[in-house]
């Protein structure tokens, strides 16, 4: 049997555009709530969490609805085309209450600190401050008390000493003696404001700044959160019909391949948005431009989309197909009517997989989310290219994944890909300490995880609708994505715990193979799911209707 690609590509710039929103959305909200709002990393990560909570709450809900729909433009367009465009204008105005209370910032005269102190450099090289270069040799002491104090025409860049390939702070290197504390954040003297090891935690420190000499203007926040609340629903609204889509215009056997390109496309959306944000969105400065041209990209692919996506003709065509080689009779003891109750031997291998699901999110999202601390805390190495090795190992895997699937089945596909990541977080296990080895083991850590994970997410929605049938293919999106997130709001917090309680991140790992092992547990017992093979007759005969 063969996948028309060419029409799951245009079904694909629905979940494009998603993508693309949402890379810039993590990157830059975040950066406004703290740099602009001046929120500590709590009150920021709790804004930052909404999407997840609204996702809970609305994501089964328009799933449903979008069910039961019924217009010229089929079920999910409606959806597609109405979210697109209030999230893409909406999203222009949450920059604008960032704009006024920038400009408040600004005539408080509190401005970026920006200062490196954990990497080496060579000798000669440049302590950048303000988005300056040093100019003049200045005494360190001296430079971060006015800092602190904001006297902005003193804040000239410093050009820094370097003794033996490290930071001279106004000493000696190996001059321990005057230190008062090394952590994360970065190290502190006697004498000095703390030298904070990346922008970020500069950020915050800033973000205190500002709320301890009270420039945050309320108006502008509650504004901005408004905004912020509307452009959630906004997404919220065309977020599972997208999804859902893909399933309602292909064939079952081919589901897990159609799946494949559809998470490719939405990989594509996320460079390009990485693409966006690190030509507008770099440094610190207003972010309208960033989000006009994010929303003018979502409105040219949602056109494509538009021009390109007949829906209820692609819906007719499948099930012409489906009914003509006997794929929906193959399959109805795996699926039920909408207004039956699930068979007891489905439910159980429902509720299987979405624990599944659960396990598996649990152990991939706390790699990911804690990953930057890990890596800078415990290996003493960068993080973003490492996330950046396991994103191109999940791009590149994603078409032999779908094309593996519909060889040996889903679910050992699935299970294939837990094996793979608990690999690669066992090997981890063991790097908990910074070493020339492990600064590499760590990027073939990375690439295992990403095509361990790109190993299962092809293959597990597929699985999900699979027990389904076409009149509530939404609804069991929305379940799918209430595990799904579910998992990825609690995540984070229980793993922290469990650091915090042992006192060290090394954990952090182990607690991710604990997971994987749970996830292939569960996984093993699920017996519904996998598209039957069709009859070699029936399938030379569909071939020769492709061709």
């Amino acid at each position: 049997m063969k996948l028309n690609t060419k029409k799951t590509i245009y079904v694909g710039f629905a979940f494009l555009l998603i993508c693309m929103f949402w890379q810039v959305y993590d990157n830059v909200i975040a950066k406004m709530l703290i740099d602009s709002f001046g929120l500590n990393q709590t009150l920021s990560g709790l804004v930052m969490a909404a999407d997840n909570i609204f996702a809970i709450i609305l994501l089964p809900v328009f799933g449903v609805l979008s069910d039961r729909t019924k217009t010229k433009m089929g079920r999910r367009t409606p959806y597609i085309l109405i979210g697109t465009i209030c999230a893409s204008l909406l999203i222009v105005t949450v920059s604008i209450f960032d704009n006024l209370q920038r400009k408040q910032v600004e005539e408080a005269q509190i401005n970026p600190v920006v200062t490196v102190a954990s990497q080496d450099y060579a000798e000669g090289s440049v302590i950048t401050v303000m988005d300056k270069k040093a100019k003049t040799q200045t005494d360190i002491s001296l430079f971060f008390s006015k800092v602190f104090s904001h006297q902005e025409d003193d804040l000239e860049a410093i050009q820094a000493e370097i003794i033996d390939g490290k930071f001279n702070f106004g000493r000696r290197a190996d001059e321990k003696e005057d230190r008062v504390s090394n952590s994360v954040y970065g190290f502190t003297y006697q004498g000095t404001e703390t030298l904070y090891r990346t922008k970020e935690l500069a950020a915050s420190a800033r973000s205190f700044h500002i709320q301890d000499d009270g420039v945050v203007n309320g108006f502008y926040l509650a504004g901005f959160l408004v905004m912020l609340c509307l452009v959630l629903v906004s997404m919220s609204i065309f977020r599972t019909p997208a999804v859902s889509l893909m399933p309602d215009v292909t064939p079952k056997p081919l589901r897990s391949k159609a799946n494949a390109i559809i998470n490719l496309m939405g990989s594509a959306g996320g460079v390009t948005a990485l693409i966006l944000t690190n030509f507008l969105a770099k440094e610190y400065r207003s972010y309208t431009l960033c989000f006009i041209v994010l929303g003018a990209l979502m409105l040219v692919a949602l056109a494509i989309f538009l021009l390109k996506v007949n829906e209820p003709k692609l819906v007719a065509e499948m099930h012409l197909k489906q009914r003509e080689y006997g794929l929906e009779e193959a399959d109805d003891e795996q699926g039920f009517a909408s207004s039956e109750k699930m068979p007891k031997d489905v439910a159980r291998s429902f509720g299987l997989i979405l624990a599944s699901i659960v396990f598996w999110f649990f152990a991939y999202n706390a790699a990911t989310s804690k990953f930057s601390v890990y890596a800078t805390t415990v290996l003493n190495t960068g993080y973003s290219l490492p996330l950046i090795v396991a994103q191109a190992a999940a791009i590149i895997s994603y078409i032999p994944i779908g094309q593996l699937s519909t060889k040996i089945g889903r679910k050992k596909t699935i299970l294939l890909g837990i094996t793979i990541l608990f690999s690669a977080f066992f090997i981890g296990c063991f790097l908990v300490e910074p070493s020339g080895l492990g600064k590499i083991l760590v990027y073939a850590v990375m690439a295992l995880a990403g095509i361990g994970w790109a190993t299962i997410n092809v293959n597990s929605f597929p699985m999900v609708v699979e027990m389904s049938q076409g009149a509530n293919v939404g609804k069991y999106t929305g379940i799918y994505y209430t595990a799904s997130m579910a998992a990825q709001i609690a995540t984070p917090i229980l793993s922290g715990l469990i650091m915090d309680g042992f006192g060290t991140m090394t954990v952090l790992f182990p607690y991710c193979c604990v997971f994987c092992v749970l996830a292939f547990s569960t996984m093993s017992l699920v017996k519904h799911g996998d598209s039957k093979p069709i009859p070699k007759k029936k399938l030379e005969s569909f071939e020769a209707l492709e061709d």
